[in-house]
């Protein structure tokens, strides 16, 4: 007989093989002990289950067996539940149920009904434990181990409230997070107070100032009016700076996306802090940094550079004919609905706005006030968590950008020194488990953000805080790690 697999190609096995292996399979999983089991809650279920898996491998066959566990009966109970299945095409049968509960160890029967009317039954325990990968004749591949699938939003919920909490009361954190994965949001909840004096709490609802979380936005106005036909990031950037000097001729827009222009940055210089204490033309500021010489060659070096998203601020006017707030309300927000997002401006009245705040002398002060206004393209914005998180779907759902533009802007295109390379408005890294992640930090006088994107697991994380010592990159990664829950114990 053979296994067949799903595209048609056939594993030629006798029928006594079969039994061979699956017997062996079996014996090596008793004696080992290494099969595992993690208890786990489906997302959106209150009712928790234990998984154990066995995948079957090799050429062309790929087959994954997930044998759950009542916990409800864990103690000396009975599951009644049985897997039952076949392998791929094949008239093989088989059942996995299981029989008795302990503390950590799982007891199984297998049973496997071949299309000759023969029944194979074996019992064997599984045991927490790490995944075991077996090599067996004919190039097939045992991988057995357990898998925790997920959490509900109660018991996820609990844990990120224990650990906030616990920041909110050691003057660690203030502000919102939320966390969502597959489109959905798991968490969204706010920590300690939006106004200090008057008592009003952070909401998923509150709106904070973001910081350098700006810079991604403007990387995909710029990237808009790419594919509008508006500008180009190979563009000169004297394209669209009037007057503009020699040494900046080299200079594209993708070298100012990239930090990698070489321009000094303007918010280095000493006069910085007395330049944003009042209302400041883009055009003045410019003016400020745009004799002095080049600290690098263009495309030669990263230097980050609030500086350089001030002239993409300045870019996206001059291209597309509309000022930087209202590009982005009729490119971005508008068509996302995010209504609770857009350019802050001291001056308006905005409703669930966040105060910040800063730690000085172990007490909470009011923070130093900054002309907001003048941080146009690398600064400006305000948002919400829950704006952040639609802000999110738009990448995955290829709404405002294409795919092409999207490869583009979550591109490892030049190195950092900070352990990360850099696309278009986006650090890239590998986290602390190898997964694949994008993201941004931002830090404004009393307030600090975080974004965190892990395509690959469709997981989303977002820190908002009106707390200038707020460690959001350190709370940010703590959270993505409870929500990919790899720890089996709640901490």
């Amino acid at each position: 007989m053979g296994f067949g697999a799903s595209n048609g190609i056939r594993i030629d096995v006798s029928e006594e093989y079969v039994r061979n292996f699956i017997l062996a399979l079996l014996f090596v999983a008793l004696s080992a002990g290494e099969i595992a089991f993690a208890q786990v809650k489906p997302v959106g279920e209150q009712r928790q289950v234990e998984q154990v898996i066995v995948e079957l491998f090799a050429e062309n066959l790929n087959h994954r067996i997930a044998v759950p566990v009542d916990t409800l009966q864990a103690v000396g109970g009975v599951s009644a539940g049985v897997t039952e299945g076949s392998l791929n095409r094949t008239n093989w049968g088989y059942s996995f149920s299981v029989y008795r509960i302990e503390k950590n160890r799982v007891f199984l029967r297998m049973r496997v009904n071949t299309n000759s009317g023969e029944r194979l039954e074996k019992r064997f325990s599984v045991y927490r434990a790490g995944a075991s990968e077996y090599q067996f004749e004919r190039g097939i591949k045992v991988k057995a181990y357990y898998e925790r699938v997920g959490q509900s939003a109660q018991e996820l919920s609990a844990r990120v409230d224990g650990y906030l909490n616990a920041k909110v009361k050691a003057n660690q954190f203030s502000g919102s997070i939320l966390i969502a994965r597959d489109g959905k949001v798991l968490v969204s909840k706010g920590y300690g107070m939006a106004n200090e004096e008057l008592g009003v709490p952070n909401t998923p609802q509150t709106k904070f100032r973001i910081g350098s979380l700006t810079k991604p936005f403007t990387a995909t106005a710029i990237m808009i009016l790419q594919e509008r036909g508006k500008l180009s990031v190979q563009d000169s950037i004297c394209k669209y700076v009037s007057q503009c000097p020699s040494a900046w001729q080299p200079i594209k827009v993708h070298h100012l996306l990239t930090h990698t222009s070489g321009i000094p940055d303007v918010s280095r210089f000493p006069e910085f802090e007395t330049l944003v204490l009042s209302p400041t033309s883009t055009e003045s500021i410019i003016e400020r940094f745009k004799n002095k010489p080049l600290e690098s060659k263009p495309g030669e070096k990263f230097n980050y550079n609030n500086g350089g998203y001030l002239l993409l601020g300045y870019i996206i006017e001059r291209a597309s004919g509309k000022s930087y707030e209202a590009f982005l309300q009729e490119a971005i927000f508008q068509p996302l609905k995010m209504t609770s997002s857009g350019v802050d401006r001291n001056d308006s009245i905005l409703k669930n706005r966040a105060s910040g705040y800063a730690r000085q002398d172990n007490v909470t002060v009011n923070a130093p006030f900054i002309y907001i206004s003048n941080l146009q393209g690398g600064g400006s914005l305000y948002s919400t968590v829950e704006d952040m998180f639609l802000w999110n779907q738009a990448f995955n759902s290829e709404t405002l950008l294409s795919k092409k533009s999207l490869d583009v802007v979550f591109s490892p295109l030049i190195t950092t020194p900070f352990d990360a390379s850099y696309g278009y408005g986006w650090f890239v890294y590998k986290d602390k488990s190898n997964r694949r992640a994008f993201g941004h930090t931002g830090g404004i006088n009393g307030f600090r953000s975080n974004i965190s994107r892990f395509a690959d697991e469709k997981l989303f994380v977002v820190v908002l805080s009106n707390l200038n010592v707020a460690p959001v990159d350190d709370i940010a990664n703590d959270l993505a790690e409870m929500a990919f829950n790899q720890n089996n114990s709640l901490k």
